[in-house]
């Protein structure tokens, strides 16, 4: 698989996958105007991803500062991806991180942290 790279606007975060590195990051604000316009092909190339024959360990890495609730649907639905290939016996690492003040965005971490329990899950507070 090519890696992909789509960079971040004003609505939408940044998407860095690295297949190669079995790494995958998403970081900066996520409210765009047609959230599964630009999410749900997200969720697909994580799918074909997962659904590829590998041992290697994935790391996924959000860094998300701002999310509106159609965004926080569809990254549950990423993230159930994740969880169903860490289900497999496949070692899925997943760092949340947000800032010490951002209460809603801490609930967040530890709500797909409760859901999704397949995941070693960290949650990392950044200043």
């Amino acid at each position: 698989m090519d890696d992909l790279h789509i960079p971040g606007t004003r609505q939408s975060p940044a998407v860095d996958f690295w297949f190669s590195e079995h790494r995958f990051r998403m970081q900066g604000e996520a409210y765009p105007e047609n959230a599964s316009a630009f999410f749900e092909p997200l969720i697909a190339v994580a799918g074909a991803y997962a659904a590829r024959p590998s041992d290697a360990p994935a790391r996924v890495e959000l860094r998300l500062r701002y999310l509106n609730s159609a965004s926080t649907k569809l990254l549950f639905k990423w993230v159930g991806v994740w969880d169903k290939l860490a289900e497999t016996g496949r070692k899925v690492k997943l760092t949340f991180e947000t800032a010490p003040d951002d209460e809603v965005l801490q609930e967040f971490g530890e709500d797909l942290k409760a859901d999704f329990s397949w995941i070693d899950f960290e949650i990392v507070e950044i200043a």
